[in-house]
């Protein structure tokens, strides 16, 4: 695994990556306080289509946004779901009069920020639904209770839906093709090793003689190692076995019945050369061919969801015709749709496939945002054209070139104007080159790309928040002593973030320790602002909720961004019990309430290895002998997670029986993090 990054702090690198993403299509507009790529040439009177996740997976989902699939994207950290601010605003910048649907792909963070903002939405009239898409096999059906991961099928899902979309097609009917292509897809992942994530330290990493088969996204370890690794062929064969195979019990997700029209995707994840994609798609036809009878009528294969640099790959069959016999859309018109031109990175992986015959990338975004900004500030200079991406590679070399050209003095020394140049490399090709261009002929400067101004759903949350803040309403803790124990919960919290982050590697993806601190140093500031100077928790709560909602995506963020609110709600409304049977009943009422409130987005309980385990002892033992019952009910909770087996979230995919039966389950970042949390409160109070 390679360590060495250009940029190697993940401050800022993602806006920066956006701000160059957007560069080389003009049409785009980016939000930038929201990580919003958006189509400033969306038609309204048609159907809105929007998607997102972590960042890191680049070019999904920002190099997507275009005519005939995306109306918009939204960005969160490295690995982790944006927040429900975030898909809000994405939602407001693309309105529609038919109606909007969310895709996304079914991680526990995404399913509840986009959930939440799909409530959100509809409550503010907006027409909504959601579509969650889960394709990968290596997870077997007696994981129903978290469903399939989501894998790179989800962009076929994507693209047939957005050409729906452009052809006009009703709320009713581009959702119903949704459903059921995302319904007809089986994927696998193998890698020869993981991802590196710039800033981080903690990494597991693969040996030199191993390969991993059911490689999740996020350096999730996979289903089954093998060593020593087998033959490329063997490997194409074990990869088809566990999507084709429909006898297995685990994973026969999919029934192919003969002469069903497919689509094959085989996506790169970011580390491995176009000269080995090449062969590696030829492989998987000929065994398609050969051993499944089967000859897919479209094949996308590229960068299509990345992992960073993993030196990993995808497969994904899809069935079309199961598809079009579940929705009002026909085989020919799926393909058409998959057919349909985007003038986005899509193109790099299509060609000309209308005229298919039978057989006889990752963007550097952050890089060339830096580029612009030194050509302007510096060398006076903005280029009318920008193409960027996989011009000419080295196999996997870790390395780039960068070629400045001077038009005009061309244009002076051959019979070609500058504008008939610039039309020379606005033509369509229908190759890879289409990945680098988008629609330039229209470009133009780059501030007008991006958009400064505060949403109308900040402002509108800010708003509610100031008016939620009655004094009557409120609770009252001696400023002093409020401050006290905040500051010791976050410091105590930041102290902690290299074991969390340590022990979600070994388990998950590696960011919890990241979030967490980002909470406590975000509050952490807030109190040096004088957030708590009054001793006002409702003013805490509230600040503690737009921590959340503007600056933390992934699971934890959507956990607690549902808690701190429904916390808030019930403690303004039962403030009354404070007076009468004192502060630690009424915490104890707006605990369990907020818990219930909890449940109703996610089935954890205690026992499923999450931060719940620490969460529901906690507010049983507040109930029962006040607070620091309830600190001991936390820390005795967090505890009983060492050992234990995930039951959700991405923990639940690590593979267990494929050669790591003696590895040692650390305890659950999430609930240790609320162990911390609480010990701290208790140590501040003295």
């Amino acid at each position: 695994m390679s360590k060495r990054h250009l940029f190697d702090s993940p401050d800022g690198l993602v806006n920066k990556a956006l701000r160059g993403i957007i560069s080389y299509n003009p049409s785009l507009a980016l939000d930038e306080a929201n990580r919003v790529v958006f189509d400033t040439k969306f038609d309204k009177s048609k159907v809105s289509v929007i998607s997102g996740g972590g960042s890191g997976h680049e070019p999904a989902w920002s190099g997507y946004v275009g005519t005939n699939l995306l109306s918009a994207s939204v960005a969160g950290d490295i690995f982790a779901s944006p927040s429900t601010r975030q898909i809000l605003s994405a939602i407001e910048q693309v309105p529609s009069d038919k109606g909007t649907i969310l895709v996304i792909t079914n991680y526990t963070g995404d399913c509840l920020h986009f959930g939440l903002a799909n409530e959100k939405a509809r409550a503010r009239g907006h027409d909504c639904r959601m579509i969650i898409c889960g394709d990968d096999v290596s997870v077997g059906k007696r994981g129903s209770l978290v469903g399939r991961r989501g894998l790179a099928g989800q962009l076929g899902v994507l693209k047939v839906m957005g050409g729906a979309a452009g052809t006009s097609g009703s709320l009713d009917e581009v959702y119903d093709l949704g459903v059921a292509f995302s319904q007809q897809i089986v994927s696998i992942a193998a890698s020869l090793d993981h991802c590196h994530v710039p800033g981080r330290t903690e990494h597991g990493a693969l040996l030199a003689d191993e390969v991993e088969i059911g490689t999740g996204p996020h350096n999730e370890p996979g289903y089954q190692k093998l060593s020593p690794p087998p033959s490329p062929e063997e490997l194409v064969r074990k990869v088809l076995t566990y999507c084709l195979d429909e006898s297995d019990p685990e994973r026969g997700y999919v029934h192919f019945a003969p002469g069903d029209e497919t689509f094959l995707l085989v996506s790169n994840f970011g580390g491995m050369s176009h000269l080995e994609m090449g062969a590696l798609v030829d492989e998987l036809l000929d065994q398609l061919a050969v051993e499944w009878c089967m000859e897919p009528v479209r094949v996308f294969a590229g960068f299509l969801e990345t992992s960073l640099n993993a030196p990993a790959f995808s497969v994904s069959v899809i069935n079309v015709s199961a598809a079009a016999r579940n929705c009002s859309y026909s085989v020919e018109q799926i393909r058409g749709f998959a057919d349909a031109h985007t003038g986005t990175y899509w193109e790099s992986m299509t060609g000309l496939q209308s005229q298919r015959r039978k057989r006889g990338e990752q963007i550097m975004g952050a890089l060339v945002d830096e580029l612009l900004d030194q050509l302007a500030a510096e060398w006076r200079m903005e280029p009318v054209r920008v193409f960027a991406g996989f011009l000419e590679t080295s196999l996997n070399a870790p390395a780039f070139s960068v070629s400045v050209i001077n038009v005009s003095a061309a244009a002076r020394n051959c019979s070609y104007s500058v504008e008939q140049i610039r039309g020379f490399t606005d033509a369509h090709t229908g190759t890879y080159w289409e990945s680098m261009t988008g629609l330039q002929s229209q470009r133009r400067k780059r501030g007008e790309q991006i958009v400064t101004a505060p949403s109308q759903a900040d402002e509108e949350e800010k708003s509610r928040r100031a008016a939620a803040l009655d004094e009557a309403q409120d609770v009252k803790v001696e400023p002093t002593r409020l401050e006290a124990m905040l500051r010791t919960a976050c410091e105590a919290l930041v102290a902690s973030e290299p074991d969390l982050t340590r022990w979600d590697t070994v388990m998950g993806d590696g960011d919890c320790g990241e979030t967490v601190k980002t909470v406590a140093v975000s509050l952490l500031a807030a109190l040096d602002a004088g957030v708590a100077r009054y001793g006002s928790v409702g003013r805490v709560l509230a600040e503690l909720e737009d921590i959340v909602e503007s600056k933390i995506g992934g699971t934890l963020g959507g956990v607690l961004g549902i808690f701190f609110v429904s916390l808030r709600v019930a403690m303004q409304r039962d403030a009354a019990i404070a007076r009468t049977l004192g502060q630690e009943a009424l915490w104890a009422g707006a605990l369990t309430t907020a818990l219930q409130n909890l449940r109703r987005y996610t089935p954890a309980k205690v026992g499923d290895r999450t931060i719940m385990d620490a969460l529901i002892p906690f507010a049983e033992g507040m109930a029962v002998g006040g607070f620091t019952a309830g600190v001991e009910g936390a820390v005795g909770g967090a505890e009983s997670t060492k050992g234990m087996k995930p039951r959700l979230g991405r923990a639940t995919y690590v593979g267990v029986g494929s050669g790591d039966e003696g590895r040692e389950i650390p305890p659950d970042p999430g609930a240790w993090a609320a162990r911390v949390t609480v010990e701290g409160l208790l140590a501040g109070m003295a």
